[in-house]
């Protein structure tokens, strides 16, 4: 695997920065551990409030920008096995996600629960795509901190996202609709004719 960061900004957390966020109910606190190279690696510890108030650790997700190491046949595989897949190849994700202005995944167990990413063109305008959690992992507020993680590094920027089915998620986050919205695929889906 190749080292290549997907990132182009130079706007990474400073290492040591705290992320918190709370979700139904469900606490979350985290570090920043490390930012080089345009990436950053975030450690969320996950805790669930138990009996009189006692919070139990339940587990550590780790948040990530960076690529290195990726075994883009189990992305594939774990979408497939989540009903998230759409036809793309381990090389086509790779391909996808390397190409991007920016990625998050989110680990736990070193197993991938959640991604997403950004086309951007750095300046004025944004699109995230790939916006997942694992089925097993939702309503835990990774999907929010995912794409806190993306939107910090957006300034400025107008960001722009599809979704036919989580509108009320990305209300809370502080998206608005745009109803009017048009695509096209060029030629047929996933085939660039190389």
């Amino acid at each position: 695997m190749s080292n290549q960061s997907p990132s182009n900004t130079n706007e990474e957390p400073s290492s040591g920065s705290k992320f918190t966020s709370k979700q139904q109910g469900n606490n979350h606190t985290g570090q920043t551990v490390g930012s080089a190279n345009n990436s950053t690696v975030m450690r969320d510890t996950m805790r669930a409030t138990a009996a009189k108030g006692a919070s139990v650790e339940t587990s550590e997700i780790v948040y990530t920008t960076r690529l290195d190491g990726m075994d883009w046949a189990a992305l594939k595989a774990t979408l497939q096995a989540d009903a998230f897949y759409d036809g793309r190849s381990p090389e086509q994700y790779e391909q996808s996600f390397r190409q991007s202005h920016l990625v998050c995944l989110a680990l736990a167990d070193q197993q991938i629960i959640g991604t997403a990413r950004v086309l951007s063109d750095g300046v004025c305008s944004a699109y995230i795509v790939d916006v997942w959690t694992h089925s097993a992992y939702r309503h835990r507020g990774i999907g929010s901190a995912i794409m806190r993680l993306l939107l910090e590094h957006l300034p400025g920027q107008h960001v722009y996202l599809f979704t036919d089915d989580a509108m009320r998620f990305y209300e809370q986050l502080g998206f608005r609709p745009q109803p009017t919205g048009m695509s096209l695929v060029v030629g047929r889906w996933l085939d660039s004719g190389t």
